[in-house]
């Protein structure tokens, strides 16, 4: 039974764990925020255009624990903090745009630029930890709060059918500052998870209750490939990686303000998930994945195969053979891996057990070339 470790299909394979910030002190231009209501479990997501009303849709589900807030929802708004005090600015990682208020009204719209002061925040703390985040074209004019002119904050407006985040006036629901600290993943049954952030990665920083170690893929030759360490280095968001622990442990790396690439590393990360192309002459793909408890391997491409966000492939412009490649740990004496017999790994038909063929297989077992297969 071919068991596919590394290819998890619609469903990423790590998470961004979040801090509450409730001071000033933790506003740093380059790293990354989400826009959350605690009190109605919503984080802020994509902008939304309504008859030139523009506003920002809610992501809901979305709770802390002890001030942490881990999850993979790709729907969220992460922000970058951009500018400087008094100046701040926000770039949503859905649209790559700036947030932005163009009329004293309940909107909260994004634009292309940050030049003017529809798209500079002014952003402080109250004495609950909530986050004040206004808007610098619209200062202090006095008046009721009722006052179009008054200052406009970004709050949650929980009202049945107008549930959204926009900029009001001090009247809808405060908000708190996440900001992104970490990133997380499980190490698979068999031990072993490629893995890849869309984030720069310190790894210095790699934990685990019993320990676990990140490699990268510094050759691949006469059916095999080798897995190095790679270090205590800061490496890029989409670096592929190995990584390497106890079955079912979570692990967790902090994030970095830049990184270096690995020179020669064969493995190439997934930030989204997306189809990898099959074998041709001049560039090879394989996945990593096993047949039983006991064998173990990277699998030859026949067909373009859907990788998760979060995983990793490899990728040599030589051809190593046809058969599933066996790995060498060059930090062991011996593998403790060996390679899966066989030409070429194939996943693109899945038929369910009823015989039905199955566009978007989630977890559960199939028929994939005449096999029986377990997507975990």
């Amino acid at each position: 039974m071919l068991l596919l470790c590394a290819l998890v299909v619609g469903s990423n394979a790590w998470a961004d764990v979040f801090e509450k910030i409730t001071s000033t002190a933790g506003l740093v231009a380059g790293n990354k925020y989400i826009i959350v209501c605690e009190g109605q479990s919503t984080a802020m997501g994509d902008n939304v255009e309504n008859n030139s009303k523009p506003y920002h849709a809610y992501v809901s589900s979305i709770t802390a624990s002890e001030g942490i807030i881990t999850t993979s929802n790709t729907s969220i708004a992460i922000l970058t903090l951009g500018g400087e005090t008094d100046s701040w600015t926000f770039r949503s990682s859905l649209s790559n745009n700036y947030l932005n208020l163009t009329k004293a009204d309940n909107y909260l719209g994004e634009s292309s630029g940050d030049t003017d002061n529809t798209t500079k925040w002014t952003v402080s703390f109250d004495g609950d930890g909530d986050a004040v985040i206004q808007n610098v074209a619209y200062p202090v004019k006095g008046g009721s709060k009722s006052d179009k002119n008054n200052p406009r904050y970004i709050q949650y407006n929980k009202s049945s059918g107008s549930e959204r985040y926009g900029c009001y006036a001090g009247t809808q629901q405060d908000i708190q500052l996440y900001k992104l600290t970490k990133v997380s993943g499980t190490i698979t049954s068999c031990g072993w998870s490629t893995f890849a952030s869309s984030n720069n990665l310190d790894l210095s920083t790699l934990t685990a209750t019993h320990g676990a170690t990140a490699y990268y893929a510094s050759a691949a030759g006469g059916s095999k490939v080798t897995l190095t360490p790679t270090g205590n280095v800061a490496v890029p968001a989409g670096e592929g990686l190995m990584i390497k622990g106890t079955n079912g442990e979570t692990f967790t790396i902090d994030v970095a303000a830049s990184g270096t690439a690995i020179s020669g590393n064969l493995l190439k990360g997934q930030t989204t998930t997306g189809n990898v192309a099959a074998s041709t002459a001049g560039t090879y793909h394989y996945v990593f994945g096993y047949e039983s408890s006991s064998v173990y391997g990277f699998y030859n491409l026949a067909t373009a195969t859907e990788v998760a966000a979060g995983k990793a492939y490899l990728e040599t412009t030589s051809s190593v053979g046809a058969r599933a490649l066996s790995i060498v740990f060059d930090d062991e004496e011996t593998t403790g891996i060996n390679t899966v017999q066989g030409s070429q790994f194939r996943v693109n038909e899945y038929f369910d057990l009823q015989g039905r063929k199955v566009a978007q297989p989630t977890k559960g077992l199939y028929i994939v070339n005449g096999k029986k297969v377990v997507i975990k």
